[in-house]
């Protein structure tokens, strides 16, 4: 286990990072906080994702668009600090584009630890007989 101290400035208190060297990736999760945050980014990332999933193709225009209101959004998280720092990489093969399907992979750092979380996020309309 790895503990430290981490300054930030001279007028601001110091902040505990904490991680664990040997954990593999499914106990990563052992702080309720870092579940908390993850659920919140994936909930960000559906909403926003839900404006552009169903309305047209996913074509390279509607990637762009979407691309720049989540980073919009993440950057918002960054400001509030509920995240330290993130990456997303949208990614869609031509037949998901034809149905209206990406994948969303991201990273984000919590805030004041020493570790990133990663996750893929699945996004589309519905293919089945019904709608």
């Amino acid at each position: 286990k790895v503990n430290m101290l981490r300054f930030k400035g001279p007028a601001t208190p110091p902040a505990l990072l904490h991680d664990y060297t040997c954990a593999a990736s499914a106990s990563d999760f052992i702080f309720k906080l870092r579940m908390q945050i993850k659920f919140l980014v994936c909930q960000v990332l559906f909403q926003e994702s839900d404006k552009f999933i169903g309305t047209s193709s996913t074509d390279g225009l509607t990637l762009a668009a979407l691309n720049t209101a989540l980073t919009k959004r993440m950057v918002d998280l960054q400001k509030r600090k509920y995240i330290a720092g993130y990456t997303l990489n949208i990614r869609s093969t031509l037949a998901d584009r034809r149905i209206g399907r990406l994948f969303l992979d991201y990273t984000f750092d919590p805030p004041d630890e020493a570790v990133q979380i990663k996750g893929t996020v699945a996004i589309g309309r519905s293919t089945g007989a019904t709608s």
